[in-house]
């Protein structure tokens, strides 16, 4: 008994032509930052990438978003640069990290008014702790060093101050 099959060959090699047409963003240099994070990072990036194939813009936005977001968990000094090859529209984003900073000890000091210790560390920490969740911080446990939530948060507490009447706080 003959049975009608239909043959899987051409189907497979189209396929395969297909998928190997397709682009892809290889990210090089990551140390501490997992690549399917950083991958996530761009995620935009990459379904753009997927849908239309590489491209030098692509390219460009794609190191600018990581390099970014880098930067937002207290990898202060990371750079990332880019790739593209024309021939096989591939990207590449070469990373260097920098060292990550993290958040020490928080120590108050002249707090002459009647608030708590501990209060005035929640201030400073809030803009860290918001980041907490995104944090690319690979299990170490510490909020991400980044000069700008720092500095939000030291706002907040001279606020405070001034809005217990110490006119002078800074």
């Amino acid at each position: 008994m003959r049975r009608n099959s239909i043959s899987f060959l051409p189907i497979a090699v189209l396929l395969i032509a297909v998928l190997s047409s397709r682009a892809s963003i290889q990210i090089t240099g990551l140390s501490e930052v997992t690549q399917e994070k950083a991958l996530e990072i761009i995620s935009d990036q990459v379904a753009q990438e997927e849908a239309k194939g590489g491209s030098r813009p692509l390219a460009d936005d794609a190191s600018f978003f990581l390099e970014r977001e880098l930067r937002r968990s207290g990898y202060d000094k990371a750079d990332v640069e880019w790739r593209f090859d024309e021939a096989s529209k591939q990207i590449t984003l070469i990373v260097d990290e920098g060292t990550n900073q993290t958040l020490g000890e928080i120590t108050i000091s002249g707090n002459i008014a009647e608030v708590a210790d501990e209060d005035l560390r929640a201030l400073v920490r809030r803009s860290t702790e918001i980041r907490k969740d995104a944090a690319l911080l690979g299990g170490s446990g510490g909020l991400a060093y980044v000069a700008s939530d720092i500095s939000s948060g030291l706002a907040d507490v001279a606020q405070l101050y001034r809005s217990l009447g110490y006119w002078d706080a800074k």
